[in-house]
């Protein structure tokens, strides 16, 4: 299955997303680890992306091709936010998963 590479303006940098499947369609926002990036999920979506539901897999700031941006821009509350950002823009109904860092920020997102 192929993907769709994007990014994502935040007031604190630029985000890459990379997304598998049907953009209306529920989202699973996967997180890599604190040191991996996105590319971490390319087999995971070639199994389960497909018109419903797809995946959104995201580079952490300074990690893979999200932008490396200044002090203050890291931490929990602004990974949160930008994690929140790239659901689908239909805003349908979205999970959150990963790895190490990806369901701390499920659990601790939850309400987005």
């Amino acid at each position: 299955m192929g993907y769709e590479d994007a990014d994502i303006a935040l007031a604190s940098g630029r985000l890459r997303v990379r997304r598998w499947g049907a953009a209306d369609a529920p989202a699973v926002v996967c997180v890599p680890g604190i040191a991996a990036n996105l590319c971490g999920f390319d087999r995971l979506a070639g199994r389960l992306a497909g018109d419903t539901p797809q995946l959104a897999a995201v580079d952490l700031r300074g990690r893979g091709r999200s932008e490396v941006t200044g002090a203050g821009t890291y931490g929990w509350p602004i990974t949160r936010a930008a994690c929140s950002a790239s659901r689908t823009p239909s805003g349908r109904r979205r999970w959150t998963t990963g790895v190490a860092i990806g369901p701390l920020l499920g659990y601790f997102g939850r309400g987005w």
